[in-house]
C-alpha cells in the first residue's frame, strides 16, 4: 500500500473523527442548554399556574375557552394536570388526555421535582399546590420532540460533511505524502548507494523528525562498514604478505565449483599438472625436482600446499641407499654363514642361528624401510567404506586371536588409503603390542571429521617412553617397524598419537574422511 493511500486513509479518518466529535460536542451542548432552558420555562409556568389556581375556583375553569383565556402564556407543546393525593386527576389543560397513574405514583412524592424521559423526549415538572386550602399536585409536561428533529439534522450534516472530508483528506494526503516521500527518497538513495558499494557517499538529513533516527542509524552502519572494510583490507594485505613470504606454493580448490585459486606460486609451477596428480600422489617429481604435497580440508574447500622436498629427499636417499647397500651386502654372507653352521650340532650353534635369523629379519626391514621411505613401492590410494575398514580390522585382530567387537552404528562414509599398506601398518602395531602384553584391546570411534582406531596394551611407563621416542629416529629392530608405521601413516595422510593412560600404551590412529571432490 502506497504512502499516498495510507496518508489519505489516515487523514480522512482523523478529519471525519474530528468532525463527528465537534458536531456531537455542539449537539450535546445545545441539547443540554435547550433542556435547561425548558426546565426553567416549566418552573415559571408552574409558578404562574399556582398563582392563578390558588386564587380561583377550580371547578369554574372546566370551560375550555376560559382556561385558554386564563393561561394564554402556556405554549401549545406544554400541558398540565392537577391531581389529588389518591392520584385522581381533577383538572386537565388544555384538554382531556390519558394519564399514566403508575408514572404519577413513581415520581410524585409531594415535593417539587423535574423528571426527564429521554426515550420519549418529555420532561415533567411536579410541584405541590393548595386550592382553597386543599392539597393537590400540579404536573406540567413539555414535549421536546424538537430535540429528535435536531438529532436527525445532525446526522444529515455528518453525511453532507463526508465529501468535504474526502476533499480535504485528499489535499492533506498529497501535501503530507510529498513531504514524506521526499524525505524517504533521500534516505533510500543514501542507503542504496552505500549498499551498492559507494561507501564514501555522503548525505545530510536536515529535518527534525522520526526519520532522522533512521538516517542516523544508516550513517552509523556506513561508518562501521567503512571501518570493517579497512580492517578486512589490512587483514588481506597481511595475509598476502605472509603467503608471498612462505617458501612454498599454495592453492585452494573451491568446494562447490572445483575451480582453484593460486594463493602463492613460490616455485612458478604449472598448477594444472599438479591438480591431476595430487589425488594419488603425495610426492610428485617434476622437472628433476621432488615436491611434497599436503592436503588440508577446510570449510571453503581443499587447501593444497606444495613443498620442494628435493634437498631433503636427496639426503634421505643417500642415507637410505647407504643402509640399503650395507644391508644388501650383509644378506649374502649371513645366508652363507647360516648354511655352513646349520650342519653343526651344538647348542651354541643353535643360538648363533637364532641371532642370524634376527639379523636377516632386521636387514629385510631396513631394505623395506628404504624402499618405502624413497617411495620405491607401488602406492594405490582408493576410497574404502567404513564397513570394509571395520572388516579389515576384524580380520587382522582374528589373526592375532584378539577379541574385537564391531560397532553397531557405522556411518555411511569413506576414507582414502592404500589398503595393503594399512593392513601392514595395523599388523605391525598389533605385532608390537602382543609381544609386550597379553592384554590388548582394539576400539574404533567415529567422531565428526575422522575415524579413530585405538590399540591398547599393558605396559610400564618406561616402555611408553621408549615407544614414543621411536618416531624420533631409528632405535633397535623394533624401531624399524614403528618407523615403517610412521611412513605408512604419512603416505595415507593418517595421524598417529602414542598415549599412556592407566597403565596402558595407546596407539591412536586418526584417519580423515575422504573428500567429496578429490
Amino acid at each position: 500500500m502506497s504512502i499516498r493511500i495510507i496518508s489519505f486513509l489516515v487523514s480522512f479518518s482523523l478529519l471525519f473523527l474530528i468532525s463527528i466529535l465537534i458536531l456531537f460536542f455542539f449537539s450535546n451542548t445545545s441539547i443540554k442548554y435547550y433542556i435547561d432552558t425548558k426546565k426553567s420555562e416549566l418552573k415559571s409556568y408552574g409558578q404562574l399556574i399556582k398563582n392563578v389556581l390558588e386564587n380561583t375556583d377550580l371547578f369554574t375553569l372546566q370551560n375550555k375557552d376560559n382556561t385558554f383565556n386564563i393561561f394564554p402564556q402556556i405554549p401549545e407543546y406544554a400541558y398540565f394536570i392537577i391531581f389529588d393525593k389518591d392520584y385522581n386527576v381533577v383538572f386537565y389543560f388544555p384538554y382531556y388526555f390519558e394519564v399514566d397513574k403508575e408514572f404519577l405514583k413513581k415520581y410524585s412524592q409531594d415535593k417539587e421535582k423535574i423528571v426527564e424521559d429521554k426515550k420519549n423526549y418529555l420532561i415533567t415538572y411536579f410541584t405541590p399546590i393548595f386550592i382553597k386550602n386543599e392539597p393537590y399536585m400540579l404536573a406540567i409536561e413539555m414535549d421536546l420532540s424538537l430535540i429528535k428533529e435536531f438529532q436527525k439534522s445532525l446526522l444529515k450534516t455528518i453525511v453532507y460533511l463526508l465529501p468535504i472530508n474526502v476533499l480535504l483528506s485528499f489535499i492533506f494526503s498529497l501535501l503530507f505524502s510529498n513531504i514524506v516521500i521526499k524525505r524517504l527518497g533521500l534516505i533510500r538513495d543514501f542507503a542504496v548507494k552505500v549498499a551498492l558499494g559507494n561507501i564514501y557517499y555522503n548525505a545530510e538529513y536536515n529535518y527534525k523528525d522520526e526519520l532522522e533516527d533512521v538516517f542516523r542509524s544508516i550513517k552509523i552502519m556506513k561508518n562501521n562498514l567503512i571501518k570493517l572494510i579497512k580492517d578486512v583490507e589490512n587483514s588481506q594485505k597481511t595475509l598476502k604478505n605472509i603467503l608471498t613470504s612462505l617458501p612454498f606454493t599454495i592453492f585452494l580448490i573451491d568446494k562447490n565449483t572445483k575451480n582453484f585459486t593460486v594463493l602463492n606460486n613460490f616455485y612458478n609451477l604449472n598448477v594444472d599438472v599438479f591438480l591431476n596428480r595430487i589425488e594419488k600422489e603425495d610426492l610428485i617429481e617434476e622437472n628433476d625436482k621432488k615436491f611434497k604435497v599436503m592436503k588440508i580440508d577446510i570449510k571453503e574447500g581443499l587447501l593444497v600446499i606444495i613443498i620442494d622436498f628435493t634437498e631433503i629427499y636427496e639426503i634421505e636417499k643417500i642415507k637410505l641407499k647407504f643402509l640399503s647397500e650395507i644391508s644388501h651386502d650383509l644378506r649374502t654372507p649371513i645366508a652363507t654363514t647360516k648354511a655352513i653352521i646349520s650342519n653343526i650340532k651344538d647348542e651354541r650353534v643353535d643360538k648363533a642361528l637364532e641371532y642370524l635369523d634376527k639379523m636377516a629379519e632386521m636387514i629385510n626391514k631396513y631394505l623395506y624401510y628404504s624402499k618405502i621411505k624413497l617411495r620405491k613401492i607401488e602406492i594405490n590410494l582408493e576410497k574404502v567404506s567404513l564397513i570394509d575398514l571395520v572388516e579389515i580390522i576384524s580380520d587382522t585382530a582374528s589373526f592375532f586371536s584378539l577379541d574385537f567387537s564391531k560397532p553397531d552404528n557405522i556411518p555411511n562414509r569413506k576414507v582414502k588409503m592404500d589398503i595393503s599398506l594399512f593392513q601392514q601398518m595395523l599388523f605391525n602395531i598389533l605385532d608390537n603390542a602382543t609381544k609386550k602384553s597379553k592384554q590388548v584391546n582394539i576400539k574404533i570411534n567415529f567422531p565428526e571429521n575422522v575415524v579413530e582406531i585405538l590399540i591398547e596394551n599393558e605396559a610400564k611407563y618406561e616402555d611408553y617412553e621408549n615407544v614414543a621416542n621411536i618416531f624420533k629416529g631409528l632405535k633397535e629392530s623394533k624401531g624399524i617397524g614403528l618407523n615403517i608405521i610412521k611412513e605408512i601413516s604419512m603416505i595415507n595422510n593418517f595421524s598417529i598419537d602414542i598415549l599412556y593412560e592407566n597403565g596402558y600404551i595407546i596407539f591412536k590412529t586418526s584417519i580423515p574422511y575422504a573428500s567429496d571432490f578429490i
